[in-house]
């Protein structure tokens, strides 16, 4: 994932602001650990998640799944969505979190669905364009913070989360 990507949806969600305060829940899941043998590139499951391809010489890979947490500064409890896998964080002046391995739209329903049980109000839900690719943004409060959750409904697996306190 280029880091440029992740700038231009960061972007996108300071562009959709934050609002509001509530809490959350934890996020539990587990990845589907099968291969695509004869693959050289990841397969998705039927869960949406990216399996790594088989090593070159065709022995089976084994993967043990252990659910993601989010990097601290942010609740331990904030949702990430089964198989997904947070590659980036950053403090500055807000908290950052990159998720990646879980398709766009399982993402998308699983942050629709999962926000409110965890105790984080979705206050909005936002469309735009990026580079062609449309970005959905969901505003959410709780636990004290505000923050956006913002997913690349294009070709690229990448949830970008921002929050901040108040």
């Amino acid at each position: 994932m280029s880091r440029a990507l992740v700038a231009a949806v960061a972007a996108v969600i300071g562009l959709s602001g934050c609002s509001g305060a509530q809490e959350a829940p934890p996020a539990a899941g587990t990845s589907d650990a099968s291969t695509a043998a004869g693959t050289s590139s990841p397969a998705v499951t039927s869960s949406g998640t990216e399996t790594p391809p088989p090593p070159p010489n065709g022995a089976p890979v084994t993967t043990t799944s252990v659910p993601a947490v989010p990097p601290p500064g942010m609740p331990r409890d904030f949702p990430v969505p089964p198989g997904g896998k947070v590659t980036d964080a950053s403090r500055d002046g807000q908290l950052t979190m990159v998720v990646s391995g879980v398709l766009p739209e399982k993402a998308l329903g699983y942050y629709r669905t999962s926000l409110p049980p965890a105790g984080y109000q979705v206050v909005r839900e936002n469309t735009s364009q990026l580079s062609g690719d449309e970005v959905v943004s969901i505003d959410f409060a709780g636990k004290g913070y505000t923050g956006t959750v913002a997913i690349d409904q294009g070709q690229v697996d990448v949830v970008v989360v921002t929050m901040k306190k108040g």
